[in-house]
């Protein structure tokens, strides 16, 4: 998805003068960090005083009022943070692009320019994605992005290996955990080396995730194990 989102954003900017940058939300992550907020600073005498520091959202839209062009904002992994609380008044602007607004720290308005635009990533895997504030979600279009085989056949057409079997156990992998949310993905076995790699990828990589995906299906996990697998991919 994070791939995808990259090259959407270079084709929204189209070779103008619009520009690109990437976020990677967290769950520490803050209102202070990505608007504004008063950050304590030492001064050369010991004391403290709190300035307003701009946060890398309103660098980000500062640049992009210097340009014409189309300007995008990644933020990656958005749904590790509390992106309501992050966003803030924002919410509100994504809908009023050139009304200003007071933002919760300090007096000077902030106006969203017209010429913004934010792709999101989240993973509907993680369960506290269910909880995205409602009101953010009326605000963005939603792409859902699900493991496609092809890719992999395509993949392996420059390579020695013959994606065949192996794409036939991720299919029943797919089958029997039942739930697209927690599908697999492809890009553990987009390597030009992976017939001399695929046993350490799936030991040390796939295993582990199959052990969360299907641990509450201890028989099906067995199916899937390297030494149950290893003759059919």
């Amino acid at each position: 998805k994070s791939y995808i989102a990259g090259l959407l954003a270079r084709h929204i900017v189209g070779g103008g003068d619009g520009f690109i940058r990437q976020l990677v939300m967290h769950s520490a992550a803050s209102y202070e960090d990505f608007v504004q907020g008063h950050r304590p600073v030492i001064r050369k005498d010991g004391t403290t005083w709190f300035p307003l520091v701009r946060g890398r959202f309103i660098q980000f839209a500062e640049e992009a009022l210097t340009r014409s062009g189309p300007c995008v904002l990644i933020l990656d992994e958005m749904h590790r943070a509390d992106i309501g609380r992050v966003l803030g008044e924002l919410v509100h602007l994504l809908e009023h692009r050139g009304q200003p607004l007071p933002l919760a720290s300090g007096d000077t308005a902030f106006v969203l320019a017209k010429n913004i635009r934010i792709l999101g990533t989240m993973s509907s895997a993680d369960p506290r994605t269910d909880t995205a504030d409602l009101a953010l979600r009326r605000r963005f279009a939603y792409l859902r992005i699900a493991p496609d085989w092809n890719v992999i056949r395509h993949f392996h057409r420059e390579t020695s290996f013959d994606p065949t079997g192996l794409i036939k156990v991720l299919q029943r992998i797919e089958t029997a955990t039942k739930d697209p949310d927690r599908a697999l993905g492809v890009s553990y076995f987009l390597r030009s080396d992976l017939s001399d790699t695929l046993e350490e990828i799936w030991r040390f990589e796939v295993e582990p995730m199959l052990e969360a995906i299907l641990r509450d299906k201890p028989s099906e996990l067995a199916r899937f194990r390297w030494d149950a697998v290893k003759q059919r991919v």
